[in-house]
């Protein structure tokens, strides 16, 4: 065999195993990180409906327009109010107070738009007990109706356990 034809099938035995040596690679890496970040659990829960989660009971009571949001808001977007009632079940659950877990705005396409929490219990929460948050968001105009509030009730937004309160 000539040289030059030698040269030519080493270079693409190369470049054959070095791609399959990748391929490999990053096939034993997302398998890897799929066993430390298993895929999310998302609960669909019907607006009004309270749900067991984590330490203690989710109730989406409304999520509505804001009557009067605040000036400079872009006439394109709307502010939206959302109040959750949490009834924690045990002494963990009081701790959701100071630490609400994430909440997300979502829609059918996969956008998503962040939430926050606007007031919180005035007392100390205590287990048994229903209170209430009260959460803000900004949505556009266009779909202000029909996102769907997502609680990550592990504290992660992405992982773990999610409710997914249907409008």
């Amino acid at each position: 065999m000539r040289k030059g034809r030698r040269l030519v099938l080493q270079l693409l035995a190369a470049v054959i195993l070095t791609t399959a040596w990748l391929g490999v690679r990053l096939m034993d890496e997302l398998i890897r990180f799929e066993m430390m970040e298993p895929s999310p659990k998302i609960r669909n829960v019907p607006v009004g409906e309270t749900v067991a989660a984590g330490h203690a009971r989710w109730r989406l009571v409304s999520i509505e327009r804001m009557q009067n949001p605040p000036p400079g808001t872009r006439p394109d977007r709307t502010w939206l109010t959302i109040k959750l009632e949490v009834t924690p079940v045990d002494k963990e659950g009081t701790n959701y107070r100071l630490g609400t877990p994430p909440m997300e705005l979502h829609d059918e396409a996969g956008h998503v738009w962040h939430v926050e929490v606007l007031q919180r219990p005035d007392k100390e929460m205590q287990p048994g007990r229903t209170d209430e948050f009260t959460l803000v968001a900004v949505a556009p105009n266009h779909l202000a109706d029909r996102v769907e509030p997502v609680l990550w009730v592990d504290g992660n937004a992405g992982s773990g356990l999610a409710l997914r309160f249907d409008r």
